[in-house]
């Protein structure tokens, strides 16, 4: 992979931490899914977006779906 776009990932995956840590900070829960797991499981993402929105714990979450939650 070329430097530019390994550092250019590398910078994503930072700010994409940094907004997650201050989204937390703020009470909220980060949800985070990718086209593939919307592509292999649509239900399964929406189901994650469904319990987290009604604050039901999330007992499962298909590849490709991040969460963050505040800290209790």
């Amino acid at each position: 992979m070329p430097q530019y776009w390994q550092r250019k990932i590398e910078r994503n995956v930072e700010r994409d931490a940094r907004v997650d840590n201050e989204l937390c900070a703020l009470g909220w829960t980060v949800i985070r899914i990718t086209d593939r797991a919307i592509g292999r499981d649509l239900q399964g993402a929406a189901d994650v977006v469904e319990q987290a929105a009604l604050h039901h714990p999330i007992s499962t979450k298909p590849d490709g779906v991040d969460i963050s939650e505040p800290s209790a």
